[in-house]
């Protein structure tokens, strides 16, 4: 059951627009991780700053 845009029941989901990494080479994969990985610490602090963590 959806709640509203973005949040099922106390779960947010978040979509972010990335490239597949599907079939890619290393070199190709690795932008992509570091995205994700800037993308989380991110979401990380962000939920931190509300939460007072």
């Amino acid at each position: 059951m959806r709640y509203g845009p973005g949040v099922v029941r106390d779960h947010l989901s978040l979509d972010w627009a990335l490239d597949d990494p599907a079939g890619k080479g290393v070199e190709a994969v690795r932008p992509i991780r570091d995205e994700i990985k800037a993308r989380v610490r991110a979401l990380i602090a962000e939920i931190d700053a509300q939460t007072g963590g």
